[in-house]
């Protein structure tokens, strides 16, 4: 092991102390932190270009074992940086590409979680695999339902009801499966998508939760992305928890993302499963009241039930009180006397929630055909 000076002088770029050092002891591994990390990485990560190739000259280790305590190589570091120069100089000393590194990451996925664009294009040039993902989750716990679970019966709670808080952060995409693609889509990175794709990176690939890049673009309301993919014919395959590209955008209501899918053939009532929640019933329920007038003059059904349960999207909106969105759905000839699986209309939802102004309106619209008159109950002479 050579002095700790070394490792010192990667840190703080001090040239001049690393050379006196490498030409008394001549030993460019030196000391390795806690972690394992070598001078190499350290100067690595700092971008020191300068003493990376001083040390490289004096043999040190470019890929270290794989069972080093660092489990992150020193390209890696300099993807995370951000240091194009010291990733072409590891490149040229032969530092491996694709990984697998002991934190479960690669070179390219660092690379794309960072959203550094030239350093994916040199990787990629350099014979990066485009489909590298993930191979173990990171500290972040997330819900991973089986994937034999059907998407049917209340399922749609969790798409209609559940806040979207943003969609997935940065952080939730270090989980397994997760690709560059993936990575660079959440970033809407036109353009390390297009390198990606351009060296066949799969526009389907899905992670463990079923998460494809169109899904995280769509979401996110990026729509170069969104474009460029569904011209690389990317699908609407839904999620683990029965999310779609289209559900997810209508959740964040991205108008214009939503209009790019509706170009690219996608149905306007497109439902992953039966009785699942189309865009309409999502936006009705978020009182997104310009994407409901959107949806409405694509010709949204108005009348696509929730299985189970029956609910159109009048009933969700009278439920939710608002007012705006339940006009705009009368005005597009909603059935105003649907009844659900319970037998409540549109107008008992409303009363119900304390909504009498929508009470109002429905009553003037004709509500009064929806209800339903019962048997009458005669009484026995007896009880008289």
């Amino acid at each position: 092991m050579g002095p700790p000076e070394l490792l010192e002088a990667s840190l703080l770029g001090d040239m001049k102390q690393a050379g006196w050092v490498l030409e008394t002891d001549g030993n460019a591994h030196g000391v390795p932190t806690c972690t394992g990390w070598l001078p190499l990485h350290v100067s690595a990560a700092q971008g020191h270009l300068d003493i990376a190739r001083a040390l490289l000259r004096r043999k040190a280790e470019v890929n270290p074992p794989s069972d080093s305590l660092s489990a992150i190589s020193p390209l890696s570091l300099a993807c995370l940086s951000g240091q194009a120069s010291l990733v072409q100089l590891l490149l040229c000393a032969a530092a491996t590409i694709d990984g697998p590194e002991g934190h479960g990451g690669a070179p390219l996925l660092h690379a794309a979680y960072k959203n550094f664009a030239s350093i994916c294009e040199i990787l990629l040039d350099s014979g990066a695999n485009p489909h590298v993902a993930f191979t173990k989750s990171g500290h972040i716990q997330l819900e991973i339902p089986t994937a034999k679970t059907p998407l049917h019966d209340d399922h749609w709670h969790r798409i209609l009801c559940e806040p979207s808080q943003g969609g997935s952060s940065l952080q939730q995409l270090r989980t397994e499966g997760v690709t560059a693609l993936h990575l660079a889509a959440w970033h809407g990175s036109a353009r390390t998508c297009w390198a990606l794709l351009e060296a066949s990176a799969r526009p389907d690939a899905r992670d463990c939760l079923h998460r494809s890049a169109l899904m995280l673009s769509a979401e996110r309301g990026h729509l170069e992305v969104v474009r460029l993919l569904l011209e690389r014919r990317a699908h609407l395959h839904p999620s683990l928890h029965g999310h779609t590209a289209a559900s997810l955008a209508a959740r964040a209501n991205q108008t214009a993302a939503i209009e790019l899918l509706l170009e690219g053939k996608v149905d306007v009532d497109y439902v992953a499963w039966f009785g699942a929640p189309t865009m309409l019933h999502i936006a009705a329920y978020w009182r997104y009241q310009g994407l409901v007038s959107k949806l409405l003059t694509l010709k949204a059904s108005t009348e696509t039930p929730l299985a189970p349960g029956g609910l159109r999207p009048l009933m969700v909106a009278a439920d939710r009180g608002s007012l705006e969105v339940c006009q705009l759905l009368l005005g597009f000839s909603a059935e105003v006397g649907a009844l659900d699986d319970a037998g409540e209309s549109a107008w008992q939802k409303a009363v119900l929630a304390g909504n009498l102004k929508i009470g109002h309106l429905l009553a003037a619209c004709g509500a009064a055909s929806a209800l339903k008159v019962g048997p009458r109950v005669e009484k026995d002479a007896s009880e008289v």
